[in-house]
């Protein structure tokens, strides 16, 4: 049997060494890669604030109508038939809810990710966040979306032309 550096009388002590963090909040270490300079150096909000507010028209928008046509269903039409068809209910934006997830995190994951050698795909870009905790980190993600969440912000940015807009 080896023998023990540590003298017998410490022998039941156990040794914890002091936590840290490996990323630091600069990315100092990390600043080589293309992905995390572009996306501390660049002016996201000043480039692309425009776009992140035609996004939020747009996002309400679709959750409105979806609730204006929930509100509405065809049985519903013929208990209400004196009202005219052609009157909108004005619904407000309610403070109640899950808070969204950052726009620009979710933009600029699908920017950087060709920077890492992936296809710009959904589920790709989702996998990526949800396996690479520097591009995670770096792109402004608290907590790991669902792919749902990815597939949402895809298809409200295609069905708006904002991709369009953000590449001019």
């Amino acid at each position: 049997m080896a023998t023990s550096i540590i003298p017998k009388s410490y022998s039941n002590v156990i040794y914890l060494q002091p936590s840290f963090s490996i990323m630091q909040d600069d990315f100092s270490s990390l600043r080589h890669l293309p992905f995390v300079k572009l996306a501390l150096d660049f002016p996201w909000e000043k480039v692309f604030a425009s776009i992140e507010q035609e996004y939020v028209k747009a996002r309400f928008e679709r959750y409105r109508n979806k609730k204006d046509q929930k509100c509405f269903a065809n049985n519903q039409e013929e208990l209400f038939s004196y009202l005219p068809r052609n009157v909108s209910i004005g619904l407000e934006r309610s403070s109640k809810g899950r808070k969204g997830i950052n726009f620009y995190a979710l933009f600029k994951s699908f920017l950087l990710v060709p920077l890492l050698y992936v296809e710009v795909m959904v589920s790709s870009v989702h996998l990526q966040v949800e396996g690479n905790s520097d591009f995670r980190t770096v792109c402004g993600f608290k907590q790991v979306p669902s792919l749902k969440t990815f597939e949402r912000f895809d298809q409200i940015m295609i069905e708006n032309g904002l991709w369009e807009k953000a590449d001019n």
